[in-house]
């Protein structure tokens, strides 16, 4: 364990496996607060696991999932931040971060339509098959995905982000794994894509420690590709390690990981009762929101499904508070229509109808849609 700042300068103890994923904003840029002596401490930028610009990018993406004035405000900062120190910059990884504060600009400014408009011009003209371009796909399939354009996702997936088609690494993992989840779980049926290549690149944790964000996308994996086997195997070692001490395994991981095999073995109370402890402590697993997102998604649903209408609806109310959803109207709609409000449920479905309409019809959500605007 280890001991990090939190955003408001207060530390917090960090367990083995936890992604320090809150940060002091308030340290100089290039300097980095190192646990083991809790003293300041400069790290060369060619040192540091990442240029400081992208960490200013990555504060702004933030915004983009959980907009509300005072993080829109921050984002803003951080891409303007970003771009002074690009403006005479021509690598690679500088035009990948000009792009990516770019893109979150034009969400935080305009809509998920402006964010997928501009991302997919960009990477029309961008043929460098990096690790960028990867991620930066898996961006532009959830703004297709969220408009309920399920060809146009599966095709990107198919061509720019499916572990047989990409160089097999850990981003891999985090972004097929975690789109065929969703797709799995919007649809309510079997993945529209096989798993198979998906459950390759995420065997070796299984049996071998890692990160916990791997852990989890890996656990989406196993759970959604049917691979039982692998599901006790994972479940096995974080018990294991849970049982020798490590907290963070026993409070965070562990449940996190059961809850997800509970969702896909259709025991939707039971994948509440292990995933809810864990919603709040979500950002110890690390990633950004986007990549959070999908566990929170889960967690929503497995609401839903079990029966739980009010704690759907107080969810569903607060994300939507923080910013317009088309799929978390549907959603309200299904709680409502549920709970027996039937005006309420029928001015939610308008919505959802009025923020699809670029949507195929034939998808899952969109028939179930007009099935129940017909009720």
């Amino acid at each position: 364990q280890s001991r990090h700042l939190t955003a408001d300068g207060q530390q917090r103890t960090v367990g083995r496996g936890e992604t320090a994923a809150v940060v002091n904003l308030r340290a100089e840029p290039g300097v980095s607060r190192r646990p083991e002596s809790n003293k300041m401490s400069r790290v060369p930028i060619h040192h540091q696991r990442r240029p400081p610009v992208l960490t200013l990018i990555d504060a702004g993406i933030e915004a983009l999932y959980i907009p509300n004035r005072v993080l829109g405000t921050f984002a803003q900062q951080a891409c303007r931040s970003a771009r002074i120190e690009l403006a005479d910059a021509e690598t690679p990884v500088s035009v990948y971060a000009k792009l990516t504060a770019d893109a979150r600009d034009a969400v935080l400014l305009e809509s998920v339509e402006g964010g997928e408009d501009f991302l997919d011009a960009w990477l029309r003209s961008f043929d460098a098959p990096a690790s960028s371009y990867v991620h930066l796909s898996w961006h532009l399939a959830l703004f297709e995905l969220a408009q309920g354009k399920y060809q146009e996702t599966l095709d990107r997936y198919e061509k720019y982000i499916r572990p047989s088609v990409v160089a097999k690494s850990m981003s891999t993992l985090n972004d097929s794994a975690s789109l065929m989840w969703r797709l799995q779980m919007y649809c309510g049926g079997p993945a529209p894509k096989p798993w198979e290549e998906v459950l390759t690149i995420a065997a070796p944790a299984a049996e071998s420690p890692g990160a916990a964000f791997r852990d989890a996308h890996a656990a989406l994996a196993f759970a959604g590709g049917g691979d039982h086997e692998a599901m006790a195997k994972i479940t096995s070692r974080l018990r294991k390690s849970a049982e020798e001490g490590n907290s963070f395994a026993r409070e965070v991981v562990l449940p996190l990981v059961q809850g997800i095999e509970a969702f896909a073995n259709e025991d939707y109370t039971e994948s509440v009762r292990l995933m809810e402890p864990v919603f709040p402590q979500l950002v110890r697993v690390g990633g950004s929101h986007a990549q959070r997102e999908v566990v929170e998604d889960t967690m929503l649903e497995a609401y839903i499904r079990a029966e739980q209408f009010e704690k759907a609806e107080d969810m569903l109310r607060g994300r939507l508070k923080q910013r317009e959803s088309v799929r978390d109207n549907f959603w309200m709609g299904r709680v409502q229509s549920a709970q027996g409000q039937s005006n309420q449920a029928h001015s939610s479905f308008n919505e959802a109808t009025k923020g699809w309409e670029a949507a195929d019809s034939t998808a899952p959500e969109i028939v179930a849609l007009n099935n129940l605007m017909e009720v």
